[in-house]
């Protein structure tokens, strides 16, 4: 899990228009440098042309960006700071402010990099990167109510943003929630299949598929669940009915079931389970983001025949005979896509 992304900028405006080819020649020198990974050489470049454009905010931002790189963190913040005075566009400032607020935090100065970023956030109070960030801090120190009210701002002002569902997981992992773990990493897979974080979200995934069931040492007939209501209250009774599905899916792997063939009845049973309890559920003033987000949308999708294209969309990043499916069934994976768009 990344704390954050800033994209390199490539379009430069505002640019002179005396000298302007030699300009524009180590400006596109710089950024062959910077996508390559060669930090220093590209910072040596912008800081050349930096003499002929001292108030360029995109220039000062990557300067900013690149010290950010090579853990020069007091320097980047002096550049981000820069931006931050001199920019007119709010993406610049935001993108800005990432910069000085992780800095602060790998500079171990937690606690100020929290303060900036409430500060900034009365500002910017729809930018989710700044809620992430805040509540990616929030995590490291071990605030975890702090990170999980400010990751859930960040899922409501961008719900494609893979990244906050992913750290959403984690916090819930911690406190041994079950359910809410498995439903945020659930959303992250659908985002982002490939990538490491995607396999390691699926490997979370399955081991709490199966986390609540053990087959006996001594009498493989018998299957112990490790169920406490206690550790999970809100989704006690759906954590039960789950445990008691893992041990039907137990018994039927044993009449020949594919692994595949498994995960797609387990996720379809879960989501259903949970989409009939959220119906039964009473209506109160105060939204859930399990409530009202995640299992409405799931509970749909196992109520279609695309279920199966689902699990095997989610699952292509680790398990190859979910990526061979896929390919033999590309009109599956395209009508799931079709009725997702679409409904």
């Amino acid at each position: 899990m990344k704390k954050w992304l800033i994209v390199w900028i490539l379009v430069w405006v505002g640019l002179p228009t005396n000298a302007q080819t030699e300009i524009d020649d180590l400006l596109e020198q710089g950024v062959a440098y910077a996508e390559q990974g060669l930090y220093e050489q590209a910072l040596e470049i912008y800081l050349e042309v930096e003499h002929q454009l001292p108030d360029n905010d995109i220039l000062l931002y990557e300067i900013g960006l690149l010290n950010y790189y090579l853990e020069n963190y007091q320097t980047a913040i002096e550049y981000a700071e820069k931006v931050m005075r001199l920019s007119q566009e709010d993406y610049m400032i935001t993108s800005a402010i990432l910069i000085k607020g992780n800095s602060l935090d790998l500079m171990g100065k937690p606690q100020e990099s929290i303060n900036f970023y409430l500060t900034m956030l009365e500002l910017f109070p729809e930018d989710n990167m700044l809620y992430y960030n805040l509540a990616y801090t929030y995590y490291t120190q071990g605030l975890l109510k702090e990170a999980e009210e400010s990751v859930i701002n960040s899922i409501i002002i961008a719900p494609e943003h893979s990244s906050s569902h992913l750290l959403l997981a984690y916090i819930h992992d911690l406190h041994q929630n079950r359910v809410q773990t498995c439903l945020a990493l659930h959303f992250f897979l659908f985002l982002e299949p490939f990538s490491d974080r995607s396999a390691e979200a699926y490997l979370l995934l399955d081991a709490l598929s199966k986390s609540s069931v053990a087959v006996n040492e001594n009498d493989p007939q018998v299957i112990n669940i490790n169920f406490n209501p206690e550790v999970n209250k809100e989704f006690s009774t759906a954590d039960l009915m789950i445990s008691l599905l893992e041990v039907n899916l137990q018994m039927e792997k044993n009449l020949g079931k594919t692994d595949e063939e498994l995960f797609v009845e387990m996720t379809r049973s879960t989501f259903k389970i949970l989409g009939e309890m959220g119906e039964k559920r009473e209506e109160t003033d105060e939204t859930s983001i399990w409530w009202d987000f995640y299992i409405p949308l799931f509970y749909e999708i196992a109520k279609t025949e695309h279920i199966e294209a689902y699990c095997m969309f989610i699952s292509q990043g680790v398990n190859p005979q979910a990526k061979e499916w896929l390919d033999e069934n590309p009109e599956k994976l395209e009508a799931f896509s079709q009725w997702f768009l679409t409904d």
